[in-house]
């Protein structure tokens, strides 16, 4: 297992014994943040039935299919999950790393936190265009970069970020796998 694999866990070890963070609360925020994305879900896909899918570029799509066939020609289920475990570690470290050390270190209005929140949303969903360059598919991305961000500012924490983009990222892998194995 890949050491970037451990780093969630000693930044839950971190912010638990040393700076005093309840479970109970990262399980709260964690919750909190699945349901905001599960919201944002289903409010894209009323929007997106309402007014219509907005033409698609595709040009991204094959080098996403391409990256989820590697993934699934490896050795099953415990590949994919290495696979999601360090990909998502990754991405919370460059998209809200700099939000929880800021966090630690400087003491900012509100405002600012909210600039800083819809601002990194904002290059998460651009970062992510390329997975599906649509308008909805935009807007979800930055909506799931916003519900991050925002569980980093309110937990105090990055692990329910990391907790519920690893959940979010697998439920969607495992459709996927399932739909490319049952259509074989």
């Amino acid at each position: 297992m890949p050491l970037i694999s451990l780093l969630p866990i000693l930044i839950g070890i971190y912010d638990i014994y040393f700076r005093g963070i309840l479970l109970t609360e990262i399980i709260k925020w964690t919750v909190i943040g699945l349901l905001l994305q599960i919201g944002g879900a289903v409010l894209m896909i009323f929007i997106t039935e309402r007014v219509g899918e907005v033409e698609a570029d595709s040009s991204g799509k094959d080098d996403w299919r391409k990256f989820t066939e590697e993934i699934f020609k490896a050795k099953g289920w415990h590949q994919l999950m290495i696979a999601i475990i360090m990909t998502v570690t990754i991405e919370e470290l460059i998209f809200r790393g700099p939000i929880y050390i800021a966090m630690l270190f400087l003491e900012l209005p509100a405002l600012t936190w909210f600039l800083i929140t819809i601002i990194d949303g904002v290059i998460f969903g651009l970062v992510h265009f390329k997975e599906d360059s649509s308008v909805p598919g935009f807007f979800s991305r930055s909506w799931a970069g916003i519900v991050l961000s925002s569980l980093v500012i309110k937990s105090g924490s990055l692990i329910p970020s990391i907790c519920v983009h690893m959940l979010w990222s697998g439920f969607f892998l495992g459709i996927y796998y399932l739909a490319e194995k049952t259509s074989k």
